[in-house]
């Protein structure tokens, strides 16, 4: 008798364990429906963001090199699962994190399995665009008078100038608000795209990297000698100084704000630019500073 209560016992754990896997695998297809053709378009999509600890694990540094080198082709199990997990938490309203701090960690067997292999290869591929191609900061560290150059996450907040849009960039601000003071470099490799005048960007400039990435450069003072649509740019080059123009349909608009550089990073997809936000990115090679003394 008791041999058989313990049959039963296990039996109804056993299908109470089946029922949960089952009804889990379904959930999970539901939840995944989301990822769609469309997913990339979303917020969710384009504000995939590395912590500082997946930056430390896909990056590194050769200490006999100025530069930052990229991995992930070395580390793409890494780079996976990372970005399974951004997707795990995005689809399923969770928050995302490391394994190991209480928050996700591993991503479950059966959700690798419903994202669409298309949708993940494109998210892969936003990484490596994007993060492959960094050499350097944009702005160089003032080693003369050691004037400040701070930034936040102000990625997708409200604008207001020109109706109502949501920022597309990082602001990364001159302590001194005086333009012209700080010299701007190109954080990659590329070619120069766009340049010109623009009313919500002032005097701009977009770089296409070598990965496809488009890097976007705005509110300069001034361009460098030499640097022109078509012109082959190498990391590290002084494309312009950091300025407070646009906001104005004058050309050379100026004032209206106060003196910084807006960057912004784009990707393409079906031929559309979506915009990422680049404010891990630029914590990425915030240690990665040129210098100069003004």
């Amino acid at each position: 008798m008791k041999k058989i209560k313990l049959k039963m016992f296990f039996a109804v754990i056993l299908c109470a364990a089946l029922v949960v896997l089952i009804h889990g695998y379904i959930h999970m297809l539901s939840l995944c429906a989301v990822l769609g053709e469309g997913y990339v378009y979303s917020d969710n999509m384009r504000n995939i963001d590395m912590s500082e600890c997946e930056i430390e694990k896909v990056f590194y540094t050769d200490k006999n090199q100025d530069d930052l080198l990229y991995i992930a082709g070395l580390n793409e199990g890494i780079v996976r699962n990372m970005v399974y997990r951004k997707m795990y938490a995005s689809v399923c309203g969770g928050q995302d994190g490391e394994e190991g701090d209480g928050v996700v960690g591993e991503v479950p067997v059966m959700f690798k399995k419903a994202v669409p292999e298309n949708v993940f290869d494109e998210a892969l591929n936003v990484y490596i665009k994007i993060y492959g191609d960094i050499r350097c900061f944009p702005v160089p560290k003032d080693v003369g008078a050691g004037v400040e150059t701070p930034y936040d996450d102000s990625w997708n907040s409200a604008r207001d100038y020109g109706g109502d849009r949501k920022h597309e960039g990082t602001d990364i601000m001159a302590a001194n608000n005086t333009r012209g003071y700080f010299p701007v470099v190109s954080m990659t490799d590329g070619v120069v795209e766009k340049k010109g005048w623009l009313e919500l960007g002032g005097y701009r400039l977009g770089i296409r990297s070598p990965g496809g990435a488009y890097f976007y450069y705005a509110h300069l003072a001034e361009y460098a000698e030499g640097i022109e649509e078509g012109a082959q740019i190498k990391a590290g080059t002084v494309i312009g100084t950091m300025g407070d123009t646009g906001y104005g349909k004058e050309e050379g608009t100026k004032g209206k704000f106060d003196v910084h550089l807006h960057m912004g990073i784009y990707c393409d997809y079906n031929d559309e630019e979506v915009s990422f936000n680049p404010y891990y990115v630029l914590k990425s090679a915030d240690r990665f500073k040129k210098e100069f003394v003004p």
